[in-house]
């Protein structure tokens, strides 16, 4: 017993030496993750029209201060084909018996985030930022023909490139040295043009991988 006893107290310094500090949000750091997350329609028109889908974020950040960082993303979601019975989505849409539709946006931005704890391993915090987009929808109409029960099949694609703004929040947690996960909640809103009868709205959760480096600690 009294061996035991003292090869644990000889390995305990080893121990600690050998335990893996975690890297603090502090300024000079930088990280560059990749998030994503299933993506849901919000805005109720947009929402007849698409069902859930998916989204890809790639973001880039440089700490100018221990709680707020600046940088840009690249963000990629895709809304899955649903079907409904009366034009909720473009103004152009002639008169038809069924419809179906399945739209995607892709943007890049700037953002600002801005952490609740400073010099922390692990961090709460929010963001927001805005940039451009480019946003597609695509709905298929099966129209009623001048003959009874003659039916045609027509798409109607309707596109465009405007302003997106985003905002969200979550939690950050270091898990070795330079690497962390994130989880996070996020809103993005594509605004569109005449041709639409909404500025598209979703609502995104996401799972994320950051790589960090920079400052010398």
């Amino acid at each position: 017993m009294k061996i035991l006893t003292l090869i644990l107290l000889l390995l305990a310094p080893a121990a600690h030496a050998d335990r893996v500090r975690m890297r603090p949000f502090e300024k000079g750091n930088r990280s560059i993750g990749l998030k994503l997350g299933p993506a849901s329609p919000s805005e109720p028109r947009f929402r007849g029209t698409v069902r859930t889908g998916v989204i890809a974020n790639v973001q880039g950040l440089y700490y100018m201060a221990d709680w707020i960082a600046l940088g840009g993303e690249l963000t990629s979601s895709r809304f899955f084909k649903k079907s409904f019975m009366s034009p909720a989505g473009l103004s152009t849409l002639p008169a038809s018996t069924d419809y179906n539709s399945e739209a995607s946006a892709t943007s890049l931005a700037a953002v600002i985030r801005v952490n609740f704890f400073e010099s922390s391993s692990w961090t709460p915090y929010v963001l927001g930022g805005a940039g451009f987009h480019r946003f597609e929808q695509t709905v298929n109409a099966v129209v009623v023909g001048a003959n009874p029960g003659e039916t045609e099949t027509l798409s109607v694609v309707g596109n465009h490139t405007g302003i997106v703004v985003t905002a969200g929040g979550g939690f950050e947690f270091f898990w070795v040295r330079d690497s962390s996960f994130s989880l996070e909640a996020r809103y993005h809103e594509y605004k569109l043009n005449e041709d639409f009868l909404y500025n598209a709205q979703s609502l995104s959760f996401m799972f994320g991988f950051h790589y960090w480096w920079g400052r010398n600690w």
